[in-house]
């Protein structure tokens, strides 16, 4: 029990305690929860890139469960990761755009480490999905096109109360079909609820990432 204490106390010491906890969250469950079956799987973080002075809290790749297969490419993802009303919310368009801008197209470098990166994990054992899946996981190639990244803001327990967030300011840079936008976390608050008679999935023919794109949902939007 004094373990836990420990890694809290250890976790509290500076500014991004809690999203580094959290940040480890996301980890376990999209590489370690085979049953949970993500579309994400994380394979670095705190990652820092030579053109920029700031780091992406994690990088992964997203895997469309929709017609996966052996030797499929697949887009590189950064992922950001800001717990509560953090300050810097407001200001994460700004953060987005100097990354963007900072890479270069293509961006063969980073797609090949990244892939790099995959295959050491699965190899090390630190990927859990079923035989299959990781069979296929080791096959897989990492777009080299800037277009093809996708760019994550991962909002832990964000109040949909608050106007931190600017979303006119991220829908108008000039890359914004390729951010999604992630609500998660043990906060809750009505507006976030689904009422259970509209909860009956629906087929849905839309791209596997406008789901949670901010764009196309209503529910990003503050009350």
């Amino acid at each position: 029990e004094a373990i836990p204490a420990i890694k809290t106390r250890i976790l509290s010491c500076g500014s991004g305690g809690n999203e580094i906890e959290y940040e480890q969250s996301l980890i376990r469950s999209n590489d370690g929860e085979p049953r949970l079956n993500t579309e994400y799987c994380i394979i670095d973080r705190q990652v820092a890139h030579a053109g920029h002075q700031g780091r992406f809290d994690l990088v992964g790749i997203c895997w469309s469960r929709l017609g996966r297969r052996k030797g499929q490419t697949v887009p590189l993802v950064l992922l950001e990761v800001k717990f509560g009303l953090n300050s810097d919310i407001a200001r994460i368009h700004m953060q987005l755009k100097g990354y963007y801008e900072s890479l270069q197209d293509p961006i063969g470098d980073i797609a090949e480490e990244a892939e790099t990166l995959l295959r050491q994990k699965v190899r090390l054992d630190l990927i859990h999905y079923d035989p299959d899946q990781l069979a296929a996981l080791k096959t897989l190639r990492v777009s080299p096109s800037k277009k093809d990244m996708r760019f994550a803001i991962v909002l832990v327990d964000y109040n949909p109360h608050s106007k931190l967030l600017n979303t006119k300011a991220i829908s108008e840079l000039d890359f914004s079909d390729q951010i999604d936008l992630f609500h998660v976390g043990f906060g809750l608050w009505r507006e976030r609820a689904i009422a259970a008679r509209e909860a009956e999935p629906k087929p849905s023919e839309r791209s596997p990432f406008a789901v949670q794109s901010a764009w196309n949902t209503r529910s990003v939007e503050p009350q």
